[in-house]
């Protein structure tokens, strides 16, 4: 096919009332600048023809015009039968969406989708290699199961992949490498990918690697859907040659098989891989694996669990991973089910006379005692100490912070030791309570925090008759006894009182004194010194509400 001269080629700038460039300006109104369309230059996009040609020409056209130059694909299948490299200056890649999803006004076409159609290749149907700020966005991309690896990156900086369906590569999805040697692939956004990957060669559906003097880092990823599976038992992720990639919300789902959901491979370079950080990982239910000879840390902030994926198997390898419900549950430790671990400062290379380290920093504790939590019998281990004993009953559950039943009291002052809650039935009584007959509703609540006591009392008398009580009137059954402190007492007004007749007084509550479970009711007023209620001040007959909250302190 001849193609229009160069000289010939529309570069476009602004909208116009075309469908596909409504499309474009909807979907892609972040891309500013000058833009090309690839049928201008001969693309059909219609499945069969063989677009390789047109879309090279684009390529290479757009990049004469220098960095930043925005290609467009408007809806239609472009099948190739040629890989398609970018190299050294970048161009972005812009389709009408991955072609599963409609984008409004829909037409005849819906989404963009670039389709291998040669012979099998061990190439990646599309390479971008030694370019910075290159970038890709809205594509679908089939390989056709011919093309081995769907897409890789190589040595590339900067750029930005966004919305992108990779499906049907034999071996790999999504490669990111530095095999054209010079310098790292790092610092690219790579967002909204959806990848299925099944094949009865399948490695993994994504791999990150380096080669002798550089490697994968410093990239991120965000939001992912993959989907692995086939005889060869792929994994979903190869953690390689690579550092310091932040993962954001990976969800990946093994469809067949016995691979991973991620897998270490220390063996590509010493070292590596290490400082990676997953935030929200559905690892599917084969899970997090280390390679038997992982030496370095990787990190994984909620670790998602709720579909019954398994624990990761660390096979006494460093991994720090908190569960979806903020609890560590294994910083270092064997495989899941496996007690204990090697002692933290070994393995973090900490000297027990330096200050403070990276494992005190995330545990939250000073000092060369460091608490880990082991997932197996579910309490903190102090490995650096030995001693389990004091620390086994800080319990971490999976939806908080658990206590023992009994609690274990320290002496320490800035350590929480007890909390809990519940329910008692408190009474009321006069000191001498003589022939006292009272029924109604009696509930109290309360929640122990250390040693602070919250209490809810309601007292709602249905009968209350006396003749021979007397002396002063209190409320009975605390569920704790209050602090042995000499004079020290602890009070509240009623917020609703009835049921007490004493002239002059204005102003009813209750006191907690020193080591009981009771508090006496007590009467003040403006012109009148506090005393206490008495039988006298509540007529027989009568029927009396005391409800109130205050908080007491307890020995313990």
């Amino acid at each position: 096919m001849a193609y229009k001269p160069a000289t010939n080629y529309p570069l476009h700038d602004g909208i116009t009332t075309s469908y596909d460039v409504q499309v474009f300006d909807q979907n892609f109104a972040y891309v500013s600048g000058k833009w090309l369309s690839v049928k201008d230059f001969g693309a059909v996009g219609d499945g069969v023809t063989d677009d390789y040609a047109a879309i090279v020409a684009a390529i290479a056209f757009a990049q004469s015009l220098g960095s930043g130059v925005v290609l467009y694909f408007p809806p239609g299948t472009y099948a190739f039968k040629t890989p398609i490299v970018i190299a050294s200056t970048p161009v972005r890649l812009v389709g009408s969406g991955m072609a599963t999803f409609a984008y409004a006004p829909v037409g005849a076409t819906v989404g963009t989708t670039l389709k291998y159609t040669g012979v099998a290749t061990s190439s990646p149907a599309i390479t971008f290699s030694l370019v910075q700020a290159a970038g890709m966005a809205h594509f679908g991309l089939d390989c056709n199961s011919l093309a081995d690896i769907g897409m890789d990156l190589d040595s590339c900086t900067f750029g930005i992949f966004d919305d992108i369906h990779i499906t049907s590569s034999n071996v790999k999805s999504l490669l990111l490498t530095t095999a054209g040697g010079g310098q790292s692939t790092s610092w690219n956004t790579l967002r909204n990918f959806n990848i299925d990957l099944s094949s009865s060669t399948a490695s993994a559906a994504i791999h990150l690697t380096g080669t002798a003097n550089t490697n994968t880092c410093h990239n991120t990823f965000q939001d992912f859907h993959v989907n692995f599976g086939g005889s060869s038992n792929p994994d979903g992720i190869w953690l390689g040659d690579c550092d310091n990639n932040r993962l954001y919300n990976m969800m990946l789902f093994r469809t067949s098989g016995t691979g991973a959901g991620v897998r270490t491979k220390p063996a590509e370079a010493a070292g590596f891989p290490e400082s990676n950080i997953f935030f929200h990982l559905q690892a599917s239910n084969g899970g997090w694996v280390n390679d038997v000879s992982q030496a370095n840390w990787n990190v994984i902030v909620g670790y998602d669990r709720v579909n019954g994926q398994p624990a990761p198997v660390t096979n006494n390898k460093p991994l720090l991973w908190m569960d979806m419900w903020g609890a560590w549950n294994t910083l270092i430790g064997g495989n899941a089910g496996a007690s204990g671990g090697a002692d933290v400062r070994t393995v973090l290379q900490v000297n027990s006379g330096t200050g403070a380290s990276f494992a005190q920093i995330i545990a939250g504790f000073q000092g060369t005692s460091v608490n880990f939590y082991d997932a197996d019998v579910h309490h903190f281990r102090d490995h650096a100490q030995g001693n389990d004993a004091t620390i086994q009953s800080r319990v971490i559950a999976v939806n908080g912070v658990q206590f023992p039943a009994v609690q274990v009291a320290s002496a320490d002052p800035n350590n929480l030791d007890d909390y809990e809650e519940g329910t008692f039935t408190p009474g009321f009584t006069f000191a001498t309570p003589g022939d006292l007959s009272t029924t109604g509703t009696f509930l109290g609540d309360y929640t122990k925090i250390g040693r602070d006591i919250s209490v809810n009392l309601t007292l709602i008398s249905s009968t209350f008759a006396w003749t021979t009580a007397s002396g002063a009137a209190s409320i009975t059954g605390l569920p704790f006894t209050s602090f042995n402190a000499g004079n020290r007492f602890w009070g509240c007004a009623f917020s609703e009182v009835q049921g007490i007749t004493k002239a002059g007084f204005t102003q009813f509550g209750i006191r907690v004194a020193a080591n009981t479970t009771a508090a006496s009711v007590f009467a003040s007023g403006s012109a009148a010194s506090a005393t206490t209620v008495n039988a006298a001040d509540m007529p027989s007959g009568g029927t009396y509400v005391f409800i109130v909250s205050f908080t007491y302190k307890t020995s313990t």
